[in-house]
């Protein structure tokens, strides 16, 4: 079926072989209902079913198939608990999760229109220099259009703080036309957001992510993004902790400016004055996208406690990134620690650094975010004395999977020549 190939296209190491082997299977498995209860997804306990109905084996230990990663039935929020129904879905494109429905370069021009939306929307003149400081630090660092952003600093400075708010649309306006970024006064037009229950504020975060992984990438390679096109790269140069710093500062004044949640802006000031989520202890160029992850997903498990979501929210969905995710997290395995954290998850406010990332495996987190908002092809070349070993496996099977990407692209175009010459 050609979602099983487009499924296949994405595959690398040993997902691929595991699917190769499935595709030597006689029985396949048939659905005996035209709907599933989850979607796309199967419980354990169906698969199961199935193969005692085949085989005529008894399952020998039925209780484990309760137990673990469940992406079928509601779950109850909490962040040390096995994957849940995925809740980030329209990420991926429909009917084939884990494949991801929009590249990098899409995320990185919504997040562009979403931020001269909220410019346009949130620009007060009290705020003036606030703004120009944000628009610099996203000039010198966001992959694109870094020279259309140092033109709109010019603009901003030489108008001064703008008190009619028809000036600051009408100075928007022709900066973008000019910069041919047009399509911003329409949310729908930020297509990467779409169902979002607040475009801008996940347009905030996608241009937040892509900034901080823009520079550890950097910062990390000691290069330049491949096709870059900020204007000075790193804020603060060859000097990590100054680099660093920059960065940090930007996250918080950007959500100062441009949160429209009064109460988030608050709670979010508050927690990184206490240096919460490993603030404080950002000591190199991989933390720092970390620590925004991090703050991330505690926002939104908050979230989703109030509004009591029956879906993870947590970040990234597991059908996203198996690797993400401890293998006996998955598995239902929870340690003692962890389960004793999740009585206190019930009533505690805030979680630990540790206790956000007991469930994750960081490496594999950390890559899965350079790949989700930079694209690895974009990075340069990196020594091997720079990555750990879990590291090089994972940019090892990167490269198989691009590899194999183009191959499914050489695979169509033979496809298609093969059907004209059918044809004709």
């Amino acid at each position: 079926p050609e979602a099983a190939q487009s499924l296949f296209s994405h595959l690398a190491g040993e997902a691929r072989a595991t699917f190769v082997d499935l595709l030597h299977c006689r029985t396949r498995f048939k659905p005996q209902r035209d709907s599933q209860p989850g979607g796309d997804f199967l419980s354990a306990a169906e698969i199961a079913d199935w193969v005692v109905q085949q085989t005529g084996l008894s399952c020998a230990n039925p209780g484990r198939l309760t137990q673990g990663a469940d992406f079928v039935d509601k779950m109850i929020q909490n962040p040390f608990s096995p994957p849940g129904p995925p809740g980030w879905l329209r990420d991926d494109k429909e009917g084939e999760p884990g494949v991801l429905a929009f590249s990098p370069e899409h995320r990185w021009w919504d997040a562009l229109l979403g931020f001269v939306s909220a410019l346009n929307i949130r620009y007060r003149p009290h705020k003036h220099n606030l703004i120009v400081s944000c628009v610099q630090f996203l000039a010198r660092t966001f992959p694109v259009k870094g020279r259309a952003l140092l033109d709109l600093v010019k603009r901003l400075l030489a108008k001064g703080p703008m008190h009619n708010s028809r000036d600051v649309t009408k100075t928007l306006r022709d900066w973008s036309k000019h910069h041919e970024l047009t399509g911003w006064e329409d949310e729908g037009n930020i297509q990467t957001c779409s169902g979002s229950s607040s475009v801008s504020n996940c347009a905030m975060w996608a241009l937040l992510h892509v900034t901080l992984t823009a520079v550890a990438t950097r910062g990390i390679t000691g290069r330049d993004l491949n096709n870059d096109q900020a204007m000075a790269q790193q804020p603060g140069g060859d000097d990590m902790k100054l680099s660093i710093i920059s960065a940090v500062d930007f996250v918080r004044t950007y959500i100062t400016v441009f949160q429209t949640c009064h109460h988030c802006t608050v709670q979010f000031n508050a927690e990184f004055t206490e240096c919460a989520y490993g603030r404080c202890k950002i000591m190199d160029y991989r933390s720092l996208p970390l620590w925004l992850w991090r703050a991330h997903n505690a926002i939104s498990l908050r979230a989703s406690m109030h509004f009591n979501l029956t879906v993870d929210r947590r970040w990234p969905m597991y059908e996203d990134c198996p690797r993400c995710w401890q293998q006996h997290i998955v598995m239902g395995m929870e340690s003692d620690r962890e389960k004793r954290a999740i009585h206190r998850w019930k009533w505690r406010q805030r979680l630990s650094s540790s206790e956000l990332d007991a469930v994750f495996n960081l490496d594999h987190v950390f890559w899965h975010m350079v790949r989700w908002y930079i694209g690895l092809e974009r990075v340069p070349p990196l020594e091997a004395a720079k990555l750990t070993k879990k590291e090089m496996t994972e940019m090892s099977a990167t490269s198989q999977e691009k590899r194999y990407e183009e191959e499914r692209k050489e695979w169509r175009k033979d496809q298609h020549s093969e059907a004209g010459r059918k044809e004709y």
